[in-house]
């Protein structure tokens, strides 16, 4: 790493989530009305928590196309514009990528619906994958390399 660059605390198990909190994605990903390659440029954008029962809803409800959609479980979260008329989210090729609340790493983008009729960030939020829900996963991890990968926090720093 250089002075540029510096590891993120990551969402312990104690992590609180809050609907309608505002967090940063980040990624590669496909922006609208590019051609469908990926960015030569990381983005980010700010995108809204959204209530988990709001969330499980509007993804049982979607139509499934031609998408083998896994089952939105506890492991979960989705996050999208936080008004009717805005479009950012997370795209194809921002998977992988980091869901930051202020300092802390809160998610990793998953997966979404979207299709050639359903755009990116229209109608239905991104899902991203709650890292909160495994830090023992991560602690057993690190026991069986014998290397600390991750420091925890439960709340970030103001």
């Amino acid at each position: 790493m250089n002075e540029n660059e510096k590891p993120i605390d990551v969402a312990g198990s104690g992590y609180t989530y809050k609907a309608n909190k505002m967090v940063t994605i980040m990624g590669w990903g496909y922006t609208i009305g590019e051609v469908p390659l990926p960015s030569e440029i990381m983005y980010e954008v700010n995108i809204q928590l959204y209530d988990r029962d709001r969330c499980k809803n509007i993804i049982q409800n979607a139509p499934r196309l031609d998408h083998n959609l896994p089952n939105f479980t506890e492991n979960f979260f989705c996050a999208g514009p936080d008004r009717e008329d805005s479009t950012v989210d997370s795209c194809k090729g921002d998977s992988g990528g980091p869901v930051v609340d202020k300092n802390l790493l809160i998610g990793i983008v998953s997966w979404g619906i979207e299709d050639t009729i359903i755009k990116c960030g229209v109608g239905f939020p991104g899902v991203y994958v709650s890292v909160w829900k495994f830090e023992s996963w991560i602690h057993n991890v690190e026991e069986k390399q014998n290397e600390k990968i991750a420091t925890f926090k439960r709340e970030p720093s103001r």
